[in-house]
């Protein structure tokens, strides 16, 4: 119930401030064939357009996430090589900026992030609920031994870098960008790098999973207009210092933190379409091990609806 109301919240400071479009955002790890290691997110987002290269988007928004192992049927038993039961619950403020770097757009994301990890984030009471209306699924018995309250605020960069593009951005072309950045806060702490490849028809000047796509048109970004598609494929390589989802924690000393592994990395890929401010994205994530002896790397599959408030 809180968990509503907070989504009330946020869809009404939307309709209040007229933000041009609202995004929502659903992963599961049903969602990429298999049920381990993250059972479910939940996001959802206004986004403000403002059309100038400066800042020319900013979102607010809500989003609630838990981890738990694989087998949610052993009680309170603590299962060294998975996750431990852990709920998160946040709001956050994205702002979207377009520089030019090495003679290349590029174009930036800076997030912050603010609210509770452990009970308070109704983690435990969203799963079983969860577990209850929906047919076939068993009620977790471990949310006992979740991790406790802490505070949780984070700040997020995360840059794109134009390296290339073949072909006509009004047709068929591929795309490569360089993406980099990293959290640094009281959940995470880490850096990452990587690459980018988009394959399709009319792909725009900006693209982001999660909000409604842009052009940039006499040097102002405007929402665009057209119909578009493409395949995505996302490699990034992440160094971590601190993981509080896993035991990590600056607050509380926990018996059964793990040990993180300095690097892992992380594979994304899938298909996005859209027209206008309405669009489908579904994507595939896969991860290697983020902590030592871990039973098995995390997968999860995103859906992602992104539409506007006008047309």
């Amino acid at each position: 119930m809180k968990t509503l109301l907070a989504i009330a919240l946020i869809v009404l400071i939307g309709i209040i401030t007229r933000a041009d479009g609202l995004s929502v955002s659903i992963e599961n790890d049903i969602l990429a064939g298999s049920d381990n290691n993250y059972s479910h997110a939940t996001e959802i987002k206004w986004n403000m357009g403002h059309g100038t290269n400066d800042v020319f988007l900013t979102s607010i928004g809500v989003r609630q996430f838990f981890y738990t192992p694989d087998n949610i049927a052993l009680g309170n038993t603590i299962q060294p090589y998975e996750r431990d039961y852990c709920g998160v619950l946040e709001g956050f403020y994205q702002m979207w900026k377009r520089e030019m770097v090495l003679g290349k757009p590029e174009y930036v994301m800076y997030e912050l992030d603010f609210g509770v990890l452990g009970p308070l984030a109704l983690g435990s009471q969203t799963q079983s609920y969860a577990h209850r209306i929906i047919p076939g699924n068993i009620q977790p018995q471990g949310w006992g031994n979740q991790m406790p309250n802490e505070p949780i605020l984070n700040g997020y960069m995360e840059r794109h870098h134009n390296f290339t593009v073949a072909g006509d951005r009004n047709g068929w072309c591929a795309v490569a960008d360089g993406v980099y950045g990293g959290s640094l806060g009281t959940t995470w702490i880490n850096s990452f790098a990587g690459a980018e490849v988009k394959l399709g028809w009319n792909i725009p000047d900006f693209v982001a999973d999660n909000t409604f796509t842009m052009k940039s048109v006499n040097g102002d970004m405007e929402v665009n207009h057209s119909f578009y598609s493409y395949v995505k494929f996302e490699t990034r390589a992440y160094a971590q210092a601190l993981n509080a989802t896993l035991g990590d924690s600056l607050f509380n000393d926990h018996p059964y933190g793990r040990q993180l592994t300095p690097a892992f990395a992380e594979n994304t890929m899938g298909i996005v379409l859209g027209y206008n401010k309405l669009s489908f994205c579904y994507l595939i994530t896969k991860r290697s091990d983020e902590f030592y002896g871990q039973a098995a790397p995390m997968d999860y599959g995103t859906l992602i609806v992104n539409f506007g408030t006008t047309f």
